[in-house]
């Protein structure tokens, strides 16, 4: 075996993954972003998480004099919940031959790095992309992760996070359809079912070109904003921003995966029961997303680089990997090739779902 293969012994690539994710398209990861930045995050130990869910009352306060008596309220309805978390673990074996008989794109010489950094590029990337299908599914109002939804599950498990919905009053791809309205009615709509205002709307680029081609929107667009939003590129995650649209902030969700022997699938058109495949969804602004999104990351058990007994955390050769994403590689068994292993342990989850609302933009 070459002496480079038998130096290789354990190597955690933690850190290359994170810069994975750090590097990617943010479009690829605005989902996950979105719940991981929502002001909540934090690690979870074992292997399930839990939550609470409030039920504020939103009545009105009664009156009494100066010399009245206080009126008793009843505490806030507290129910807890809890799920198992979601665990993504992948390997690849390379050979030997493989591993030291590669070029990369571009390159005159072996670069077996370069091999390891490829496989694990493609292993980071299946991996977001089921995260940010968990995304878009707690978003919609159910998780549901089995061996139809994500082939190759075997540990199956839903959550019906119960959202707030609302089925428009005009087909929003009718080009003459007073879609502006429809789009008040559903910040009303929002407003009393959360008593949050509407200030985020996250739908797909299908629903996107529908707007840009209705007639009431190109006959405000050409006084507002009509060159800007001629301009605007499909990438551009905040496309209808300068038309402030019912004075929302537009992010468009374009991206998706290719199911093996499939064809391209949207993460945010997955059809529901009543057979609406183009949908939008509500948020309240960036600041209250902290009492409404969660994402829960948990840690895996991985080795220990160097093995034996280390220090706090470590024992036997074991230790635990930061929440997150992390990968890692060691020499294959047969001692004639490499095993690259990468994975993520998490959770989407929706802490207050009368204010996200989902909207069927197809009635």
């Amino acid at each position: 075996m070459s002496t480079i293969l038998k130096d290789w012994g354990l190597q955690d690539h933690s850190g290359v993954v994170k810069k994975f994710d750090a590097s990617m398209v943010p479009q690829q990861s605005m989902l996950y972003d979105m719940f991981r930045n929502a002001g909540t995050y934090r690690p979870v130990p074992g292997l399930e998480c839990s939550w609470d869910e409030y039920e504020q009352k939103r009545r009105l306060a009664p009156v009494t004099g100066a010399a009245g008596h206080y009126n008793h309220v009843e505490l806030v309805t507290k129910t807890r919940r809890s799920s198992t978390l979601a665990w993504i673990k992948l390997k690849k074996t390379i050979p030997g031959h493989e591993l030291f008989n590669f070029r990369g794109p571009g390159e005159d010489r072996e670069n077996a790095l370069g091999r390891v950094g490829i496989e694990l590029a493609e292993l980071w990337t299946l991996i977001t992309n089921t995260r940010e299908y968990m995304c878009a599914q707690a978003l919609l109002g159910t998780l549901v992760v089995n061996s139809t939804t994500v082939p190759g599950t075997d540990a199956p498990f839903s959550i019906a996070f119960g959202n707030n919905t609302y089925n428009a009053g005009v087909n929003w791809a009718t080009p003459a359809s007073l879609v502006v309205n429809d789009i008040k009615l559903a910040e009303a709509d929002h407003v009393q079912a959360c008593g949050m205002p509407a200030k985020i709307a996250i739908t797909n680029d299908v629903v996107m070109r529908a707007l840009e081609g209705n007639d009431q929107i190109r006959e405000w667009a050409r006084y507002r904003s009509g060159a800007e939003a001629l301009a605007s590129a499909i990438w551009d995650p905040k496309l209808l921003e300068t038309m402030r649209l019912g004075g929302l902030d537009w992010l468009t969700s374009f991206y998706g995966y290719v199911p093996a022997g499939g064809s391209f699938t949207r993460f945010f058109a997955d059809q529901n029961d009543s057979g609406a495949t183009d949908r939008a969804v509500f948020l309240p602004p960036k600041e209250m997303l902290r009492e409404v999104l969660r994402m829960a990351e948990g840690r895996a058990t991985i080795p220990a680089k160097g093995g034996g007994y280390g220090g706090e955390g470590e024992l036997a050769g074991l230790t635990q990997a930061q929440p997150g994403p992390y990968a890692w590689s060691k020499v294959s068994p047969e001692g004639d090739g490499l095993d690259v292993f990468a994975g993520w342990v998490g959770l989407p989850i929706v802490t207050y779902p009368e204010a996200v609302t989902v909207i069927n933009t197809t009635p």
